[in-house]
Formats: C-alpha cells, structure tokens, sequence
C-alpha cells in the first residue's frame, strides 16, 4: 500500500513542510529516538498532558536535548494546516531523533535533535471490535527484558515487527506478548488488563514493555472514579486464563474487550463496558 498523498503533504521536519530526512540521521542508523501517536479529536490531542510527561521522561532518560514544548508547537503547527484542509480528526505521529552523526554509536557532542510529525486518517474500527471483542495469539516472539528502555515508547521495535509477522493478514488478531521469564507484558499494539473479582490488573512494566497514556489515564483517573482498584504486578498465562473479563487499550482506538485465545473465551463484562464507555467521552468532540 503507497503512502496517501495527504500523509505526505500534512507532515513537517523540524517545523518545515516536507517529508524527507538525512540517512545520516541516528533514527534511521541506530534508531536512536522517540516517538508518540496522539488521537486528534475537533483538531485538539487527546490526553495530551500525559504524552508529554511520557515524552519529556523518556528524552531525559535516553539524555535527548529537548523539551517537550518545542515538539508541541510543532504539533500545533500541523493541526492548524490540517484544520485548513478539512481534517479535525485523526491521528498525529511524533518521531524525535537525537540528530544526525557519523558512523559508530557514540553521538556527537552536539548533535541536534530532529522532529518530524505527520498526520494519518483514523482508521475505521468496525463496531463489531468494541461489542464482541478482539482474539489473541500467543506469539512465540518474546520481549527481552531491557530495564533501562522498559516503558519509553522508543524506536527500538524489531521485536514488535516480528510478532506482527506471525500473525496472519486481515486476521483481525492481536498478538499476545509475553517477557522472556513467561510474564505477561501486552499486546502486539497495545496494553493488557485482567478484571479479577471487581479489580483491574495489569502487567508490571519494569523489564520491557510500552507504559501506555491510555493504561495510566485509566489507572490513575478513571480506575478511581469507577471504585475499582488497581494492582500492577507479575502475572502469568494462568492468571488470563482465570479472568473474568479481559480488555485491551491504546490511545488511538481506545478499549476493546477481548473474546478469545484459542479455546480460552472471556465475555464483555460489566467492568469492561463500564471503561468503554467512560473512554469514549474521551473521543467525542
């Protein structure tokens, strides 16, 4: 499928219309850098606030010269050309590079940070998604556990890659993914709640793993306000097996229950709907 023409003409590098970058960049060689995908509903970013925290942590540990407030005027910058073309909804991509530099892997000293952001349409989610649920396959892929990137949503996402590889096209499947130790982490292309006697549980994030804007606006804000409790640990293939509801969430389609792996089944429960539906106000305008 050939890159759509309005992907090309609603994207900027370092503020500047165009779509081209320098195979000298540590992005392309090294995939040194960041990036974050923001749901834009009514031309505004949806949890913002929690995509820069995630940003600004993850350039202050990979020790990226930047501030998140310089890659938000940018932002700006492409939602107001998009506006000007009749695009209020859809999705925004975020890639900052620590810059460019020569060969090997030490960074030139002052090497300066690249932004690059483009627009992409929405998907079309079919309804069916969101009432009767997603099914999961177990990936034989497993992350390996790497403490020092566990959480960032960097660019380092070869394993990612492969596990989409086992899955078969237009499947519809997410790809389960467990650590190398057996844990559950996530999915393929998103994070992973187990609702188990009225509480939301959720993998632990330390040795691998995408700390999603979804999965911590649900625990922090919405988890509170439903009167559910959260409890983030280690869990294991048996304890999905157990659940009494399972759902997955990301910040682009939001929640969607999950039905099935292999012969295991789960409904969508009271707890599930009752997300959905919070999640939801999220995304109307």
């Amino acid at each position: 499928m050939s890159i759509a023409a309005q992907d090309i003409a609603l994207s900027l590098v370092n503020g500047v219309p165009g779509h081209r970058v320098s195979v000298f960049d540590r992005a392309l060689n090294y995939g040194d850098g960041l990036f974050e995908t923001i749901r834009i509903v009514d031309s505004q970013p949806v949890l913002a606030p929690l995509h820069w925290q995630r940003l600004d942590a993850g350039l202050e540990r990979l020790q990226i010269p930047l501030a998140s407030g310089a890659v938000a005027l940018q932002q700006q910058q492409l939602l107001d050309m998009a506006a000007a073309v009749g695009h209020r909804d859809g999705i925004i991509k975020i890639i900052v590079s620590r810059g460019e530099g020569g060969r090997g892997f030490a960074p030139l000293p002052a090497a300066q940070p690249n932004i690059w952001i483009r627009w992409h349409s929405l998907p079309d989610y079919p309804s069916s998604l969101y009432q009767q649920g997603v099914e999961l396959q177990l990936c034989h892929t497993r992350l390996p556990h790497r403490p020092r990137l566990a959480g960032l949503k960097h660019l380092n996402c070869l394993d990612y890659v492969l596990a989409f590889g086992e899955l078969a096209a237009g499947s519809g499947r997410q790809g389960l993914l467990l650590d190398e130790s057996g844990h559950l982490v996530e999915v393929t292309s998103a994070n992973l709640f187990l609702v188990q006697d009225g509480c939301l549980r959720t993998p632990l994030l330390h040795r691998c793993g995408v700390a999603g804007t979804m999965r911590r606006w649900i625990m922090e804000t919405l988890a509170p306000q439903l009167k559910l409790t959260v409890d983030e640990q280690d869990l294991s293939l048996q304890a999905l097996k157990e659940a009494e509801e399972v759902f997955i969430c990301n910040s682009v389609f939001g929640v969607m229950p999950v039905r099935r792996m292999a012969d295991w089944r789960w409904p969508r429960g009271t707890v599930t709907r009752a997300v959905q539906e919070q999640v939801m106000k999220l995304f109307d305008a």
